[in-house]
């Protein structure tokens, strides 16, 4: 039986150019894979760019809103009053009236080389970036004309109807909101003005929108005293130590009757008490409220002890004289239970204490090698030294000695030879007083306090309302962010 082989001549060919087709198809397949990946990775960078571009924008706004609009002034960052000089602005604060605020009140930053003229049909106030010009095209967080206001850096007070409700019930959704830590957000003015801040990051084809809720931080400070004290202090010569809740207003200069003169030293001040401002007054019968020239709030319930010990009875003596609290008893033993931390006393939390300090205006860093501190005690002072021995000083030496408000926060010892506050110290260490102290607001100090006031005076007066605004140091606090 013969069989019959076919002829397979140039089928390997067919194989080869089969493989051939079929790995051309993988090849360009693996291509336009690539060059999709490739696509995509680069929108998402310039996509994640654009989003940080936007986070930006967020970031001058605050830091603009944080600043102080006074020319009193003049400190570094958080809290401060800047005239940068730059992109024509005079002053980069921006802001609507805390006392009486604008419900239609805006403002948009724009990129250019002068500082725009304002809208004041719509009541639209137009700033320039405090972005110097090299920096646009690498941030481009706003646009760089005033003509264009969908893309600007804009802030503005938030109403009820950006929430979508009527917090008040009254009808209508164009009430400013205020935050509060009791009630949240709400319509009544209890809090502060939540501040709603819109801003686009451009980088390539790429557009990112962000809007964020602030408003300023929340304190509840309460320092249980004028002045409250881990030990009892030792205190020689004319010290002037008041409770009662101090105007926000007050100065040295207004104790025109010559407080320190006006009361014997026995006469124990409460505000319960009937008797006559003068030396007649007695344990039994005392004085009234009695402090600098009536710069009193009025408002028993802020009244507190002039002075508080954690735990140990402290007589009066020399030439001291201390008012407060609701009885006889000047020095409250009582009054301090527990230690609080500086973030318990200001009512925050950790987290939010740790930003705050990172805003510091002083710090260590800022200690002269003679031991005074070497930059103006304003804003935010925060001087982190707890070795044993490490003491800062504050003296004649120290910029702006006789004008420093804000907080201060001492992590060790301190030494104030001449100073006048107005705010909150909080030292963790011994503190040791001399010369003249002048202080509105309280000092709480863990260890102990020595002062020696034979060659001065030293006055120590409780004001609730410098402690609450404190918060004007300390930036803002972020409630919500959201993407558009």
């Amino acid at each position: 039986m013969k069989v019959k082989i076919l002829n397979e001549s140039g089928a390997a060919l067919v194989v080869a150019l089969l493989t051939m087709t079929l790995l051309t198809l993988l090849g360009v397949a693996a291509i336009n894979t690539s060059s999709t990946d490739i696509l995509i990775s680069r929108n998402y960078k310039t996509s994640t760019q654009a989003l940080a571009t936007a986070e930006a924008g967020v970031q001058e706004v605050i830091s603009r809103m944080s600043m102080r609009n006074d020319s009193s002034v003049s400190i570094a960052n958080g809290g401060s009053q800047v005239s940068p000089a730059v992109n024509g602005i005079s002053n980069a604060y921006i802001g609507d009236s805390i006392a009486s605020p604008t419900a239609n009140w805006e403002t948009r930053i724009f990129f250019t080389s002068s500082d725009p003229t304002d809208d004041s049909v719509n009541n639209i106030v137009n700033t320039s970036s405090l972005l110097p010009s090299s920096e646009w095209d690498n941030l481009n967080y706003t646009e760089t004309s005033t003509t264009n206001g969908t893309s600007a850096l804009c802030v503005r007070h938030e109403i009820e109807s950006d929430l979508g409700v009527d917090l008040n019930s009254d009808g209508d959704q164009t009430d400013l909101v205020y935050y509060d830590k009791e009630t949240g957000r709400n319509a009544t003015g209890t809090g502060y003005i939540v501040e709603l801040i819109t801003s686009t990051g451009r980088r390539g084809d790429a557009r990112r929108t962000v809007v964020v809720e602030a408003c300023r931080y929340l304190l509840s400070v309460d320092p249980k005293a004028a002045v409250a004290v881990g030990r009892p202090p030792d205190f020689t010569g004319s010290a002037f130590i008041s409770g009662f809740d101090h105007l926000e207003n007050t100065t040295s200069s207004d104790d025109t009757a010559g407080a320190f003169g006006a009361i014997q030293d026995d006469a124990v001040d409460s505000y319960g008490g009937t008797g006559a401002d003068d030396s007649t007054a007695t344990l039994d019968e005392p004085a009234p409220p009695v402090d600098y020239a009536g710069q009193l709030t009025g408002n028993i319930a802020n009244y507190l002890p002039g002075a508080a010990s954690n735990g140990q009875n402290i007589s009066l003596g020399g030439s001291m004289k201390v008012f407060g609290g609701n009885d006889s008893v000047p020095w409250k033993d009582e009054a301090l239970p527990a230690w609080q931390t500086l973030a318990e006393l200001l009512g925050i939390t950790n987290n939010e204490l740790t930003h705050i300090l990172s805003q510091a205006t002083a710090t260590e860093a800022d200690i002269h090698t003679s031991g005074h501190l070497d930059k103006a005690p304003q804003g935010i002072i925060y001087i982190n030294n707890p070795a044993l021995g490490d003491e800062v000083k504050i003296n004649s030496s120290t910029p702006s000695y006789n004008n420093g408000f804000g907080l201060m926060y001492i992590t060790g010892d301190a030494d104030f030879q001449k100073c006048t506050f107005r705010g909150l110290i909080y030292v963790e260490g011994d503190v040791r007083i001399t010369g003249t102290f002048w202080l509105l607001g309280a000092l709480v100090n863990q260890g102990r306090v020595t002062g020696d006031f034979s060659a001065g005076n030293g006055t120590f007066l409780y004001s609730s309302a410098v402690l609450e605004n404190m918060n004007q140091y300390m930036g803002y606090s972020i409630l919500s962010w959201r993407e558009e």
